[in-house]
């Protein structure tokens, strides 16, 4: 099957007018946000439509299901729009999704775990129409201790299926942050990032969302760590939340009592002999100096380890 075949064109290709509360949208890639939807609503109810919404009717249902344009859409129900302008496309599952990739993920707000979803979910789908199973080498399931490999794998691989796929050459690719460097980075957080994690940062509008490196971070993490730096990030129990994970490891870590200054000495003093060699220690504990700098009492302790020169240690 040629994977650069376009999308079926068994379906309408005319536009219409559909109710808003005939449109169901569900089981989306990207979440909508309320904030920039009812921006666009108001834009919407100002201005008119400039983009119909897509949308198709699923075998056995009387409702329209949205393919794309959820933010349209969501953003016209808080406007109280009762009608908008809808193209009516094919119901094909994949068809459908990859409606809603092309129309996302060329996006410069694309969050690098939004991203990331939508070229895994476009390369798992031509895959499948070119009879091969997305997840047949094990990549998407890969333990722990092979998730480093794992994901630097499955970038190359998805990068040249990008590359088969739209045609891209290295540098347009670059261009479009979807070279293989850039395609790892995204694909660990989207491999090592629940979705319930990132969607308690979403809640919270967690600036970290847009910060690749601060992802990264708690990307690494295990489990159990990821989970109490998460509760620290968007202020659990009460706490004022923290603004960067470096700030969430820090409130996570037991506090340090101070080192007084004269436990401070003492310890410089043991660093110091511990990097001196025997005969270097011997030299110190012979030397008058050091005898005139103890106490009394040390001194009669010390004593029987003054022989007389070097030539003892030898």
């Amino acid at each position: 099957m040629n994977m650069t075949s376009p999308l079926h064109e068994e379906a309408l290709t005319s536009f219409i007018l559909i109710r808003t509360d005939e449109i169901d949208a569900v089981d989306r890639l990207r979440p909508v946000d309320a904030i920039w939807a009812e921006a666009l609503g108001q834009v919407m109810a100002r201005d008119g439509q400039d983009t119909p919404i897509q949308v198709c009717r699923l075998p056995g249902k009387n409702r329209w299901t949205l393919v794309a344009g959820a933010h349209r859409l969501e953003g016209a129900k808080i406007a109280a729009i009762e009608y908008l302008k809808a193209e009516v496309v094919s119901a094909d599952r994949d068809d459908r999704r990859l409606r809603e990739v092309r129309e996302n993920l060329w996006r410069s707000d694309l969050t690098p775990v939004d991203r990331a979803a939508f070229i895994a979910e476009a390369v798992a789908i031509h895959k499948r129409r070119a009879g091969i199973d997305p997840t047949a080498d094990g990549r998407i399931g890969s333990i722990t201790a092979r998730w480093q490999k794992a994901i630097k794998d499955e970038a190359l691989d998805t990068t040249a299926t990008i590359a088969v796929v739209y045609g891209f050459t290295d540098a347009v690719a670059s261009e479009l942050g979807l070279s293989s460097r850039t395609v790892e980075n995204d694909l660990m957080l989207y491999r090592r990032l629940a979705p319930s994690v990132v969607d308690r940062l979403r809640e919270a509008r967690h600036p970290i969302l847009k910060n690749a490196t601060q992802l990264r971070t708690l990307a690494k993490m295990e489990a159990s760590e990821q989970a109490k730096t998460l509760n620290a990030l968007v202020g659990d129990a009460g706490e004022e939340p923290c603004k960067t994970v470096a700030d969430a490891i820090k409130r996570m870590s037991p506090a340090r009592e101070a080192t007084r200054p004269d436990q401070k000495r003492f310890n410089t003093v043991l660093d110091t002999l511990a990097r001196m060699s025997a005969a270097e220690r011997l030299a110190l504990f012979q030397s008058p100096q050091f005898h005139d700098a103890i106490p009394a009492e040390a001194q009669r302790l010390l004593a029987p380890m003054r022989r007389g020169p070097m030539r003892d240690a030898a």
